[in-house]
């Protein structure tokens, strides 16, 4: 589908595309400190962009449409990896040294592809930047402890090689949906990778502010925002470092999760409830149930089709990061 000829990168595609990328990141900032999960921002920001455009403000432009989900989705830019690599080799403040960066463009450079070609072949939710994160962290840690990089030093240093190269891996695969999603539709490749640019400034100064605003209400790690993902990268790093990491725990790990997959058990659904807070597992689990018995309701007018418990489910989780946001700020009041 070609739709050349029609508004792409307009004035309300650019405001509209802020704003969601403004309200989706600031809400994944607390998501991701508060239960170690986020929630995809490329349906939400296109069912609301489409629903702005078309029924308020009377446009029907798709490419339009499709920028403001490029904005609105983009975490960060591919561009800018150049840019970081060599700003935390350069300033003192960030201690990662030259081997470091080396490390960076190396793991950054693989994991940018494995993203790109997986959320191609299977969507962006299924991009494991996890894995890829946990995989640079065991590695650098390995390559920092071996040179002489130790103690706190070498450990805050490999957290900064994993975190950067966990935004690569981010970012390729949302730029990969947005610009295969804009292909079929017949958009202009630079206009997106423009308006990437803008998502990324954007939600980078929402998410900075979050960040500031939970630490000073709350304190990371607390019971309000206990970043479990956070608290796993600490520990394999830790023990990484120290030599204490528990490498029985991991190979019962690796073997339970071989035998779930050849009894055809999905592994992550139950990795995730291992380790999230029993609190958080409960309710997952009974969302989950809700969703089974809705399916199997819904089986019986299989033309009404289409996926609304993903849309209700995403502005509820959205939903409540925000109000955890609101939270924050009130008690600094």
């Amino acid at each position: 589908m070609v739709c050349s000829g029609k508004k792409e990168f307009t004035l309300t595609a650019l405001v509209l595309g802020v704003v969601l990328a403004v309200v989706f990141g600031a809400a994944n900032a607390y998501l991701g400190l508060r239960v170690g999960l986020t929630v995809s921002a490329s349906v939400p920001a296109a069912v609301i962009s489409m629903g702005v455009l078309r029924f308020v403000l009377r446009r029907d432009s798709i490419l339009e449409n499709n920028m403001v989900q490029t904005i609105g989705s983009a975490g960060e830019s591919l561009a800018a990896v150049v840019c970081v690599i060599v700003f935390i080799w350069v300033v003192p403040a960030i201690p990662v040294s030259l081997l470091g960066a080396v490390l960076i463009a190396l793991f950054g450079f693989f994991f940018a592809a494995v993203s790109a070609r997986m959320v191609g072949f299977v969507g962006s939710s299924n991009n494991p930047v996890s894995g890829m994160t946990i995989a640079t962290l065991v590695v650098a840690t390995l390559v920092l402890r071996e040179t002489g990089s130790v103690g706190a030093a070498g450990m805050v240093a490999a957290i900064a090689i994993g975190s950067v190269v966990c935004i690569v891996a981010a970012i390729a695969g949302d730029t990969a949906q947005d610009l295969k999603t804009g292909f079929i539709l017949g958009a202009t490749p630079w206009k997106q990778q423009l308006g990437e640019f803008v998502g990324v400034v954007a939600s980078a100064l929402a998410i900075g502010g979050v960040l500031v605003l939970l630490h000073r209400a709350w304190g990371f790690g607390s019971d309000a925002i206990s970043a479990p993902q956070a608290t796993l990268m600490k520990v394999i790093v830790e023990g990484m470092m120290d030599g204490g990491l528990p490498w029985g725990l991991l190979a019962t790990g690796a073997g339970l999760a071989v035998l779930l997959a050849l009894f055809r058990v999905p592994v992550m659904p139950v990795a995730i409830g291992l380790y999230l807070p029993v609190g958080l597992g409960v309710t997952m689990f009974v969302g989950g149930m809700v969703r089974l018995a809705v399916e199997r309701l819904r089986a019986a007018c299989p033309a009404e089709g289409g996926d609304k418990g993903t849309l209700f489910s995403a502005g509820l989780v959205a939903g409540e990061g925000l109000c955890g946001i609101v939270l924050a700020l009130l008690s600094l009041i």
